[in-house]
């Protein structure tokens, strides 16, 4: 980086300043548009610091995963029931994603990619003024990206000694959490393998390759770690609805909405309605069987649709979600400004770290940031896409532009 030690910590200091003014000018309520979910978000959150569990409209549920309002009535229990207590509680993560996105990117490609990283999490509009909503976004990345950091050291990039399968657990363990927050995680274990053998294979000059049934071990080891975070959840969920839900029961739900005659490949209802039993489970699976009739029925017009789903998921930056939100709580010129600025980031992170996927295939951070953004894009996919979707991957859309733009650089 250009930036001396000094300058280095002043910018960073900046960002928390900076997440605190946006908290601090930000009224969460009343919510508008796509902040909606925060209602469910707080009931269950006040249903569980009360000790009655997890509730909303006075019944035991599992339409969202419970990771989020969980953590939401911890920061209610200790801070009181306020929506400043979870801001706060967002800010904290906040702070972590910003160090967790360091560590990653320092790892995979070099000090100075990994201060260019530190700064702009810190100070990109998405960044700091998402803590300032009481959504799931800056928690389950914090937890996302932390796991994903462990996994590079665990399963070191181009080297020929062994894998650390305990730290491989202790990652698993953080990506059950993410899970609980929100269920893509849950095929995380994929992205492992295929780190496990992409960083096995025999550098230039080195000597045998890593055993293939490496990757095979490495991505066991990290789904036992997550299944044993996910697993009283979902025993729990068994007790209450006497059917199996791992997750939650909010699937069904968006998969519909991404795959029906008229969809749009965003949030959007079925002329027909969303399934309404009475049931939120077989609501739930009601989604997935009229999604998959759909597929079945319409191969071409589900085919046409994730072009549609991909642009709504990878062009928009991601505050762009919440703009209705800035734009009536928020002086328009200050809205527009921070619309525009993370618009302008977004655009030209996507430029250099394409130009670095094209270009620099062989570099660990290239290789790490096409798993894990390529497997993150396919799980949207076969729902809907949001940009708001996209937030928990933009550390890696970093990780790669960093990568490229400090290798040629250095070149």
């Amino acid at each position: 980086m250009a930036t001396n030690g000094r300058t280095f910590v002043a910018l960073l200091a900046l960002g928390v300043v900076l997440r605190v003014a946006a908290i601090a000018a930000f009224p969460v309520y009343p919510l508008v548009d796509n902040t909606a979910d925060t209602a469910i978000y707080d009931a269950g959150a006040k249903s569980l610091a009360a000790g009655e569990g997890y509730r909303w409209d006075g019944r035991l549920t599992a339409f969202f995963p419970i990771g989020w309002p969980l953590l939401l009535s911890m920061a209610y229990r200790v801070a009181g029931e306020s929506a400043r207590s979870g801001q706060a509680l967002n800010f904290l993560f906040s702070l972590v994603l910003v160090a967790a996105g360091w560590f990653l990117v320092h790892r995979l490609a070099g000090r100075r990619a990994g201060r260019f990283a530190a700064l702009v999490l810190a100070l990109a509009p998405h960044q700091v003024v998402y803590p300032a909503f009481l959504m799931s976004e800056t928690a389950f990345t914090a937890f996302f990206i932390t796991a994903l950091a462990l996994v590079v050291v665990a399963i070191p990039p181009m080297r020929e000694r062994s894998e650390n399968l305990p730290m491989l657990l202790v990652a698993g363990l953080l990506m059950g959490c993410a899970t609980l927050i929100r269920g893509p995680a849950l095929v995380f274990p994929a992205a492992v393998a295929a780190w496990a053998f992409v960083s096995g294979v025999r550098p230039p000059g080195g000597s045998a390759e890593r055993p293939a049934w490496r990757p095979i071990l490495c991505a066991l080891v990290f789904a036992v770690g997550l299944l044993a975070a996910v697993a009283p959840w979902a025993v729990r969920n068994h007790r209450v609805f006497d059917r199996w839900v791992l997750v939650a029961n909010d699937g069904g739900m968006n998969f519909l909405m991404g795959n029906h005659h008229g969809a749009t490949g965003a949030r959007h209802e079925p002329a027909e309605g969303l399934p309404d039993l009475g049931d939120e489970v077989a609501d739930d699976r009601e989604g997935y069987r009229r999604g998959a009739a759909f597929i079945k029925a319409h191969p071409v017009e589900f085919l046409s649709l994730l072009p549609k789903k991909l642009e709504r998921l990878v062009v928009p930056a991601p505050l762009l979600t919440y703009r209705a939100e800035l734009l009536t709580k928020w002086p328009t010129p200050l809205a527009l400004a921070l619309l525009v600025l993370d618009q302008l980031l977004h655009v030209a992170l996507w430029v250099v770290a394409l130009r670095a996927f094209l270009t620099n295939r062989r570099h660990a951070a290239v290789r790490f940031g096409l798993i894990t953004i390529g497997l993150w894009v396919v799980i949207h996919l076969a729902f809907l896409g949001g940009a708001r979707y996209f937030f928990p991957a933009m550390p890696l859309l970093l990780l790669v532009a960093a990568a490229g733009w400090f290798s040629e650089r250095e070149a």
